[in-house]
């Protein structure tokens, strides 16, 4: 009865997916991931030219949003790499 317990509770909590379902499923994931990040990187885009009309406005923004466009970048660079490697 234990034997059958314990066989039981391993096919209940057990991974059925096999590495090619995993793999198109992260494939997927990373997919829809880079049309995230290249979203977030046109309105990024947009928002600073819209506030940056002057020089001053350009001086007081420019760091924040290098650093913010630099980690969209960098982010999107590893989601397409890793898109690649699973296709």
């Amino acid at each position: 009865m234990g034997d059958e317990l314990h066989r039981s509770m391993c096919q209940a909590v057990g991974d059925r997916s096999t590495p090619k379902a995993t793999k198109k499923m992260l494939a997927e994931y990373f997919r829809q991931k880079q049309y995230t990040l290249q979203h977030m990187k046109y309105k990024l885009l947009c928002r600073w030219a819209h506030h940056a009309l002057t020089s001053e406005q350009i001086e007081k923004i420019s760091p924040d949003a290098t650093f913010l466009y630099g980690k969209l970048e960098f982010n999107l660079e590893q989601a397409m790499e890793r898109l690649d490697r699973l296709s």
